[in-house]
């Protein structure tokens, strides 16, 4: 492991405000995504936001100036064989755009809910979701 400076701060990020938390990171097309969350308090929405890089070490520029993404927390992103990216969190998969910094908006493809799992649906959606490709 290398220590590298601070690849993103809330200083790049007019709604960011406190309490960031479980990143995630996506490579696609030569450019890395930085997936972030802050958590804000005094009436400021919270969300997940997108900041995008060409070096995995950043500096990462923030991509998501106007406001959060999406409401929700502990993004995990998931790229599948035929190149269509997930945003998955909490209890929803968003379908993101081929650019990774939208979500896709045509009828059908926004979101869906994660299905019920093993017969166990908890209360307010899934912590720490991640996905991986299993044979």
């Amino acid at each position: 492991w290398t220590l590298h400076e601070e690849i993103f701060s809330a200083e790049q990020c007019v709604w960011c405000v406190t309490r960031a938390w479980a990143p995630d990171v996506a490579y696609r097309d030569g450019c890395y995504y930085l997936y972030y969350y802050f958590r804000n308090d005094d009436g400021m929405p919270g969300g997940i936001g997108v900041a995008v890089s060409d070096r995995p070490q950043g500096p990462f520029t923030n991509v998501t100036e106007d406001g959060p993404l999406v409401d929700g927390h502990d993004p995990s992103v998931f790229i599948d064989d035929d190149g269509q990216a997930y945003l998955y969190m909490g209890h929803v998969v968003y379908f993101l755009a081929d650019d990774m910094v939208r979500i896709q908006q045509e009828a059908g493809r926004h979101k869906s809910r994660i299905v019920e799992l093993r017969g166990h649906d908890p209360v307010g959606g899934w912590e720490a979701v991640w996905v991986f490709e299993r044979e």
